[in-house]
């Protein structure tokens, strides 16, 4: 399948199961509109520390629950999208219950991961730091290396990242065979799978910005007529939650959708081929 078929399979798969909109934004509660994230601060002025320390744990939060979130969601989710793409039946009491058979080694390769990603990008972050602190003009020389090379770091990392978990749960593998097995796989399809994730994040991109833009008019009014306070914000970040639930969350699903179906289409159906490594288990 190329990246057109792709695209299609998971608009139907995500269009057909109306339940994984909803999870789809649980895995990532982001608002249309204006952000709930207030940092009013500007060169020359008195930092507000109160209000910095809010936004850090606000952020901080809303990071653990995306984190518990995908770790209990995802497995289900990976689960609903191949039993949907081999026309299997697809329950949502179901996926969850089986996906739960997953949990602790899914947890074991997010943590993994998670420590993988942070110790590379501090890796990739200290030259800029250094730069920093010794001169504006050697940062601004070293960030225009480093900058790009960030960036295709982040590209590897996570859609290797999509493979090995789609390993763990498709292919039921170990932790560690998982991560192996989706850095395999990403070599093995390096450039479609560079240009799945441009394209998914350009898609992405131009549904989400313009709405944010269009939904701001229509919250400004609303806060006008509701006047100042809790009131005022309920009904401001009310009718931001009701519009981003159904476009967060089907751009949530849909993403994962994409993966799955990718990984089903190039590594299960097209059977196993030699540019695929062994999982490290067969190699000791």
């Amino acid at each position: 399948m190329n990246i057109g078929d792709l695209l299609r399979a998971a608009f139907l798969v995500t269009w057909r199961h109306k339940w994984m909109w909803l999870v789809g934004f649980l895995l990532s509660p982001q608002l249309l509109g204006e952000s709930i994230y207030k940092f009013n601060y500007l060169p020359g002025e008195e930092i507000p520390w109160e209000q910095l320390l809010a936004v850090v744990l606000l952020a901080g939060f809303i990071g653990v629950v995306m984190f518990i979130a995908s770790i209990l969601i995802n497995p289900a989710l990976i689960l609903a999208a191949l039993r949907a793409q081999r026309n299997q039946p697809v329950t949502v009491g179901g996926c969850f219950r089986d996906g739960s058979e997953y949990f602790v080694r899914y947890l074991l390769l997010a943590l993994t991961w998670l420590g993988i990603s942070l110790a590379v990008v501090i890796m990739l972050v200290i030259p800029l730091l250094i730069a920093a602190v010794i001169h504006l003009l050697l940062l601004i020389v070293v960030a225009l290396f480093f900058v790009p090379v960030l960036i295709a770091v982040a590209v590897v990392i996570y859609v290797v990242g999509c493979f090995s978990y789609r390993s763990l749960v498709v292919e039921n593998l170990p932790v560690l065979d998982a991560l192996q097995r989706g850095y395999a796989l990403f070599k093995s399809r390096l450039w479609p799978s560079v240009g799945l994730a441009v394209v998914a994040l350009l898609i992405t991109l131009a549904i989400s910005v313009p709405l944010t833009f269009l939904v701001l008019i229509p919250q400004q009014i609303l806060t006008q007529l509701a006047g100042e306070g809790t009131p005022a914000l309920l009904v401001k970040y009310g009718f931001s939650l009701l519009i981003s639930i159904p476009v967060y969350g089907y751009l949530g699903a849909w993403n994962s959708n994409l993966w799955t179906v990718a990984y089903e289409a190039w590594f299960v159906e097209a059977g196993p081929n030699d540019t695929q490594a062994p999982v490290m288990t067969e190699l000791l």
